[in-house]
C-alpha cells in the first residue's frame, strides 16, 4: 500500500481484482480478464518484476477458468521475463527492494512462486515442461508467513545451503514455504523422466527415496497441516499435496491398476499409455493407494476448500481416479463402503471447489461420469463372480430352491 501511493501499478491491481472476482457473486471475472489482457498488451507497461507478478496471477486465474493454453502463454512470457530480469539471482531483491524488507521478501517469493507454479502445471496437466527446474538460482528461501506479515524478516539460506546443511550439526528453522519448494523440486526430478517408457529399478528407487526423505525429515512442527495458531498452514497443505501427487505420478504407471478410470479424465495428468508391468506392481500399487488416500485426507481438514489453491482440483481428480480404478478392479464386496466413501469425498470436494473455479466443474463432470461407469463395471464383475459360484456346486441348488437368485442381482 505504501508503494502504490507513490507508484500506481494498474496491471497488478487489475490482476488482483481478476483473482478476487472469482469469490464475488457479481461474477465480473470476464470484465477484469479483458481489461488485464489490454493492459499487459500495452507498450506503456514496463518489463519489470511487477509485470512478472501480474502475469503469474493471470496464469493461476486462467488455469482455474479452464483456459490452460492461454495460461501456458502467460507462463512462458513470465518465465522469459523473470530470467531476463535476473529474478533468479540473489541481488535482484536487494537492488529492487527500495530498502523495504517486505518488498525484498516479495521479490524472493515471486521467483519461488513462479518456480512452483511452473512445476505444478507441468505435473498436473502434462502438456508442458518444468522449464525453471534446471535454472540455477541462488535466491534466498522465503521466511515464515507470520514474519512476512509482520515485517520482521531475515534473509535465510539458499536451497544449495539447505542441501549442504542436511548432514551438519546446524539445524536452522526452515519455513513452510521452504518445504513446499523442496516438494516441487522432487516433482521436477520425476518430471525429468516422464517421457521414459520405463525406469530402471535404481533410478525408480532413487526418485522414491526423495519423496520418502521429504516426509522423514519434516520437523515435528511441520508433520501435520497446522501452524502455531492452530489454523491450517496453506503452504504445508500444498507441500503435502504436491508430494502425494508426485508419488501418484511416479508409481501408478507401474501399479497393478487397470487404467479404466484413468482413460476418461483428460483434464489432469492423463494416464501414461504402454507402461510395462513387472514383479513389483503390488508395491507400486500400495504406494499409489496410500498417496491417493493422503490427498483425500486433505479434503477433511477443518477449513473451507475454496480457500485453498485452485490446483487442488487436479490433485483431488488424481486421487479420485486411483480410488475408482481400485474399486473397479476389486473383487471384494467388503471393500465397497471404504472405496465408495473415498470417491464420495473426492466428488464432494470437487463440488465445493466448483462453486468458485470452472476448472473444478469440468473435472467434476469427468470424475462423476467415470464413477458411474465404474459402478456398472463393479456390479457386473461381482455378478459374474457370484454367477460362477452359483454354477459350481450344491450352493446353486439351494439358492434356486429358495428363490433368491433374483435378489442377488439387485443394485449394490
Amino acid at each position: 500500500m505504501q508503494l502504490l501511493k507513490s507508484k500506481p501499478i494498474p496491471h497488478l491491481e487489475t490482476a488482483m481484482c481478476y483473482i478476487a472476482s472469482q469469490y464475488v457473486s457479481t461474477r465480473s471475472t470476464a470484465t477484469f480478464s479483458l481489461e488485464l489482457e489490454a493492459l499487459i498488451a500495452s507498450t506503456d507497461i514496463p518489463n519489470d518484476g511487477f509485470l512478472v507478478q501480474t502475469l503469474l496471477l493471470f496464469v493461476i486465474g486462467l488455469d482455474g477458468n479452464n483456459e490452460q493454453l492461454r495460461a501456458l502463454e502467460m507462463l512462458t512470457r513470465a518465465r522469459k521475463l523473470a530470467i531476463q530480469l535476473g529474478m533468479h539471482q540473489h541481488e535482484f531483491a536487494i537492488l529492487h527492494g527500495r530498502g523495504l524488507p517486505v518488498l525484498e521478501e516479495s521479490w524472493r517469493r515471486t521467483w519461488w512462486e513462479l518456480y512452483t507454479v511452473d512445476g505444478i502445471i507441468a505435473g498436473l496437466h502434462q502438456i508442458s515442461s518444468f522449464h525453471l527446474f534446471d535454472v540455477v538460482a541462488n535466491v534466498s528461501l522465503p521466511c515464515e508467513e507470520d514474519l512476512f506479515r509482520s515485517g520482521s524478516i531475515f534473509i535465510s539460506h539458499t536451497i544449495d545451503q539447505f542441501d549442504e546443511l542436511l548432514f551438519s550439526d546446524e539445524e536452522p528453522e526452515w519455513s513452510s514455504y521452504t518445504y513446499r519448494i523442496l516438494a516441487i523440486r522432487n516433482l521436477g526430478r520425476i518430471l525429468q523422466h516422464k517421457n521414459a517408457a520405463f525406469l530402471d529399478n535404481a533410478l525408480l528407487g532413487s526418485l522414491d527415496n526423495h519423496l520418502v526423505n521429504w516426509m522423514l525429515h519434516l520437523p515435528n512442527s511441520k508433520k501435520d497441516y497446522f501452524d502455531s495458531t492452530g489454523h491450517v498452514d496453506e503452504l504445508l497443505f500444498q507441500a503435502h499435496m504436491i508430494t502425494n501427487v508426485s508419488s501418484i505420478l511416479l508409481h501408478r504407471q507401474y501399479s497393478h491398476f487397470h487404467d479404466f478410470a484413468s482413460q476418461h479424465t483428460t483434464s489432469c495428468a492423463p494416464y501414461p499409455q504402454g507402461a510395462p508391468g513387472w514383479q513389483a506392481r503390488r508395491m507400486h500399487g500400495a504406494k499409489t493407494i496410500q498417496s491417493a488416500l493422503d490427498v483425500t485426507k486433505l479434503i477433511t481438514l477443518p477449513t473451507p476448500l475454496v480457500k485453498h489453491t485452485p490446483f487442488l482440483t487436479c490433485a483431488i481428480a488424481l486421487a479420485s481416479i486411483v480410488h475408482l480404478a481400485c474399486w473397479s478392479a476389486s473383487t471384494l464386496i467388503s471393500d465397497d463402503d471404504d472405496l465408495k466413501g473415498q470417491v464420495r469425498l473426492g466428488i464432494g470436494g470437487l463440488k465445493a471447489m466448483a462453486e468458485i473455479w470452472p476448472s473444478a466443474q469440468r473435472v467434476l463432470e469427468q470424475v462423476t461420469r467415470v464413477a458411474q461407469e465404474s459402478f456398472l463395471r463393479r456390479k457386473s464383475t461381482l455378478n459374474s463372480l457370484l454367477w460362477n459360484d452359483l454354477e459350481d456346486g450344491e450352493i446353486a441348488g439351494n439358492f434356486v430352491s429358495e428363490g433368491t437368485i433374483n435378489n442377488a442381482f439387485q443394485p449394490l
